[in-house]
């Protein structure tokens, strides 16, 4: 076991506690007048998560007992999330994205364009059918709650039996300000993310080998996830770019399942009503938050880095870099257009786009366990943590 944090985990926690303190700043400049006493609060809180419990119980007794305190804090994390989405009034959320699932869902049901709504929806339909059981549930917040738990499993099969490991990053989710913001408000950033990283993890073990038939089922698949955010984007080009760099005729039978699962759920939507869909739908929504040639720049980087990359877990890596360098450019654009003041506290930009790069770069967390050179996987067939040679 290593001493100290690898320079991946030190890399991760210092985006993890950029993004959060940045929240922490927002909010409680809300309630005090110096907010920098808050924001060395939290980093000390932080730090000593880090640092306690950081080395893992070998005996099995002390394994057992890492198992119960998993258990345990996942039912309590559960609970008190549940908590605080029931807390806060959908009626009274002023922040765009429930009112955009809830209108869309809401006037797809009732016959209507679901397009054309004051909340200006900005996802690709898919992300609205999927949301779409939770709604019929009764409450949409249920879908965050759903994808903390599947976000639990993806943790359980990535540290296995490392239970100090699991409990840690656990705890580190629900002490970040950007993920219970999402559980407050009743957002779809984290649990977006969560379904791809699901997603992924399934074809981690399984893409390569696949027969021509299943590659394009799950590249079909893929492309019903692409048609959630234009951002998925640059996450498969750096995953599945990276698994098919030396398997190019395989590559594209992929593509053509995810092209297929695109387009199948997109065009319905966009030759219901072509001209609305061209002006004001969600790819010219989304295409505004940065200038044509930064997006083409960052396309661009994720096939040289796909090509770079030497293990799925330095992809992981490079994913985190990507979506942070999306939202941080958009980020400075802003402040550099409107000042820091309008960027932080107004509406023209909204800082829990960060919340893309939190379920990936707990994954990078092994807190001093992870070998030199950054190999092997970040999923093992068995649920245990592979050793990253």
């Amino acid at each position: 076991m290593q001493s100290k944090l690898s320079n991946t985990e030190f890399f991760a926690l210092t985006i993890y506690l950029f993004i959060n303190t940045l929240f922490v700043y927002k909010y409680a400049s809300r309630f005090v007048s110096t907010p920098w006493i808050w924001i060395a609060c939290y980093l000390i809180c932080i730090s000593a998560v880090v640092v306690l419990f950081y080395k893992d119980f070998d005996s099995e007794p002390q394994r057992k007992r890492s198992n119960a305190i998993f258990v345990v804090s996942v039912v309590f994390i559960a609970l008190i999330l549940t908590l605080i989405m029931l807390h806060f009034d959908p009626g009274h959320i002023r922040v765009g994205r429930y009112p955009a699932l809830e209108d869309w869902i809401a006037r797809l049901l009732n016959g209507q364009y679901p397009y054309i709504s004051p909340t200006r929806p900005s996802g690709f339909p898919f992300l609205f059918l999927l949301a779409m059981p939770f709604y019929l549930l009764g409450d949409l917040g249920l879908l965050q709650i759903f994808a903390f738990l599947i976000y639990v499993l993806i943790l359980q099969y990535r540290h296995g039996s490392e239970g100090t490991n699991r409990v840690r990053t656990l705890i580190l989710l629900a002490g970040s300000p950007v993920f219970l913001y999402e559980i407050a408000v009743r957002s779809d950033l984290f649990s977006n993310m969560v379904l791809v990283i699901l997603y992924m993890m399934f074809c981690e073990n399984r893409v390569r080998d696949a027969k021509i038939p299943a590659l394009l089922i799950m590249g079909f698949v893929g492309g019903l996830l692409l048609a959630t955010r234009g951002i998925v984007l640059l996450i498969f080009l750096l995953y599945f770019g990276y698994h098919f760099k030396n398997q190019l005729k395989r590559g594209l039978f992929f593509l053509t399942g995810i092209i297929t699962g695109f387009i199948i759920v997109v065009l319905p939507f966009a030759f219901w009503n072509i001209e609305y869909f061209t002006r004001h739908g969600p790819l010219t929504i989304q295409t505004s938050y940065l200038p044509l040639w930064l997006s083409t720049l960052l396309i661009l980087s994720c096939i040289y880095l796909a090509g770079r990359a030497t293990s799925p877990i330095l992809v992981y890596k490079y994913i985190t870099s990507m979506l942070f360098a999306a939202v941080f450019i958009a980020f400075v654009i802003s402040l550099v257009g409107i000042g820091w003041m309008d960027t932080i506290f107004g509406d023209r930009f909204d800082i829990s786009y960060f919340c893309f790069t939190l379920p990936f770069l707990l994954l990078l967390l092994d807190y001093g366990r992870v070998k030199s050179n950054m190999g092997g996987k970040v999923f093992g067939r068995s649920g245990k943590l592979l050793p990253l040679k």
